[in-house]
């Protein structure tokens, strides 16, 4: 059995995972990503690969609380505007180049900025941001920004890698993961 120490270990290099690992990094810890695939990605690389907009973060945390009214408290939809209002200046942050979506037929994703615009709310909608890159696709494009965000640090990254246990302390606590790899089972 092969052991990996670190401070944070991430399960999972998709788009979470990677923002995840960039953020422990980016703040001193020592960062160990796991990834079962054999490329990083998840479904990120496959997505529309945009990032929302808002014109007013209380009016559109109204109109997601219209949307969410029983299934989410508003203290967590709150801080979701909130935190999701600063995602095109972080992803400017570590390399993105972004464009703004525009109306019209080339207008991205193909949906409207707000579906529901009669629900309170709706007037603090923007649109969207998009990655510039070499692909149509923009979740390629922002996986790139991740790859190389992450190449740049220079941590640890393993491929071929599942998470299939966790180990817990006493009290209940994660305290590392029994991983399979394709050369030996990894206790990390």
């Amino acid at each position: 059995m092969h052991i990996e120490e670190t401070e944070v270990l991430v399960v999972g290099y998709g788009g979470a995972g990677a923002t995840a690992a960039i953020v422990a990094h980016d703040a001193g810890a020592k960062v160990l990503l796991i990834e079962k695939d054999v490329r990083p990605g998840g479904n990120t690389r496959l997505s529309g690969g945009t990032l929302r907009e808002f014109i007013d973060t209380k009016k559109a945390a109204e109109y997601y609380q219209a949307i969410l009214d029983i299934t989410v408290s508003r203290a967590v939809n709150r801080a979701f505007v909130d935190e999701t209002a600063k995602n095109p200046d972080w992803m400017r942050s570590i390399g993105a180049d972004l464009e703004k979506s525009t109306e019209g037929p080339q207008r991205f994703p193909p949906s409207p900025h707000v579906i529901w615009p009669f629900l309170p709310g709706s007037e603090g909608m923007g649109g969207r941001w998009q990655i510039k890159g070499k692909s149509r696709v923009g979740g390629t494009n922002m996986f790139e920004v991740f790859t190389k965000a992450i190449d740049q640090r220079k941590f640890k990254v393993m491929f071929k890698t599942a998470a299939k246990k966790l180990i817990l302390n006493a009290n209940r606590e994660v305290t590392g993961v029994i991983a399979d790899s394709p050369d030996e089972r990894s206790l990390v």
